[in-house]
């Protein structure tokens, strides 16, 4: 309403003298302007973007997208009735450029450079993306269900889940109460080959830790990743090459330490913060694969607490770095630096069907520290053995080296008595 239509539009009248009827109208007309153009501003919502609400039985959850002004939802999908509440929205658009045009006079003050860089750090992440707000406890797993076809297409996977963004999908953000490992299970309807990732970042934008796509149509996918409490992850249930359909989704928390959070728990014998296979340390935590660390000092970190422990590995790639007493001055090594968590005898026993092996450790330095034991008693291809006394929290340094030029596959038996 524009003040010339405030102005003339009809009043009640009133018998008062002209000129306080003059200001009367004046007042009212300018205060009804004000009042209905703060009306037209406020908006409860985004034209356009869908947000999430709870349906009439207060069990199911749905989409509602917010309709044209701004000022009223549709229908909560796929409950087909009237939208009842928002749902925790979890919302996060593309800056839209600055209106230059509009900005104030400058005042002479100097800029404020750290809210600009906060805010340049927040658009720089920032995706058009909205997520269910999930509270997860150990207590009571989740148990959700949806439909990707009322849904739109906003995430897409990575790696072995890297399908084109064509696929519509719904996001939730999962947020645990406490540390541990989180198994998320989506089983689709019949028609439906789902998709299932996590990831975090700026709703979803950032790296993946996990990712299920191993099976089609109508089959159950499951994945598993680990959470420090109130850590924010965002599981996105997608649909391969366009695929879309109804779903159960179950989140369920084992609280605890975990193998992959970086750190070494009792019987684990490494801990890289990952799970990921043949990078030095296994998604079971134990030493696997041949990593660079192992090909020279210090070593690759070993932890040896009651059990017995296996290493399986190859000299073939390494270097010729070390030699002992006994012998391998000619030959590949590998060096592992062990860390005992008691104290007893160390009983280390080598074993190759490729090469002629030595075996040797070290302690106070991996390169020059003092000989502990050394074995090269076989003749050619035979079992070397040494045995060492070891204290809670002193680390060695184990060697695995060839006799003469040898190289190639080993096995490295470690117990203690």
């Amino acid at each position: 309403m524009t003040a010339r239509a405030c102005l003339t539009s009809p009043v009640p009248r009133l018998r008062i003298s002209p000129a306080w009827l003059v200001i009367a109208l004046a007042a009212a007309a300018l205060l009804g302007c004000a009042e209905a153009q703060d009306d037209s501003a406020k908006t409860k919502c985004t034209p356009g973007v869908n947000v999430f609400c709870r349906c009439a039985d207060g069990v199911e959850t749905g989409l509602m997208e917010c309709l044209a002004g701004g000022q009223a939802f549709g229908a909560c999908l796929p409950c087909d009735s009237a939208a009842l509440e928002d749902v925790g929205r979890r919302e996060e658009d593309l800056t839209e450029p600055e209106d230059t045009s509009r900005r104030e006079p400058d005042s002479g003050r100097e800029p404020d450079s750290s809210a600009a860089d906060a805010s340049q750090d927040a658009d720089a992440g920032a995706v058009k993306c909205s997520a269910f707000a999930v509270a997860l406890t150990s207590s009571k797993d989740v148990s959700l269900g949806g439909d990707t076809s009322k849904a739109k297409a906003t995430l897409s996977g990575l790696g072995a889940c890297a399908v084109a963004n064509i696929s519509k999908d719904i996001v939730y953000e999962v947020i645990a109460d406490e540390r541990g490992k989180v198994t998320a299970t989506v089983t689709p309807g019949p028609a439906f080959d789902a998709v299932l990732y996590e990831r975090s970042g700026v709703c979803g934008n950032g790296s993946q830790a996990a990712c299920a796509d191993a099976v089609g149509k109508g089959a159950a996918e499951s994945m598993v990743f680990f959470t420090e409490a109130g850590d924010k992850h965002y599981v996105v249930v997608d649909g391969k090459s366009g695929s879309a359909g109804t779903y159960a989704l179950k989140l369920h928390l084992d609280p605890g330490s975990y193998c992959g959070d970086g750190v070494v728990d009792p019987e684990e014998a490494c801990d890289d913060g990952n799970t990921a296979k043949a990078d030095g340390c296994s998604d079971t935590c134990t030493p696997d694969g041949a990593p660079k660390t192992a090909q020279t000092c210090p070593g690759q970190l070993v932890h040896m607490w009651q059990l017995p422990l296996s290493l399986v590995a190859n000299t073939t790639e390494h270097p010729n770095a070390q030699k002992a007493t006994c012998g391998g001055g000619g030959g590949r090594d590998a060096v592992y630096q062990v860390m005992p968590h008691r104290d007893g005898v160390m009983t280390i026993s080598l074993n190759s069907k490729a090469f002629d092996t030595v075996i040797y450790a070290r302690s106070g330095s991996c390169a020059t520290g003092q000989e502990l034991a050394c074995a090269n008693k076989a003749k050619d291809i035979g079992p070397e053995t040494i045995s060492i006394p070891v204290v809670t929290g002193t680390p060695f340094w184990l060697f695995v080296d060839g006799y003469k030029y040898g190289k190639g596959p080993f096995k490295l038996d470690l117990s203690m008595e």
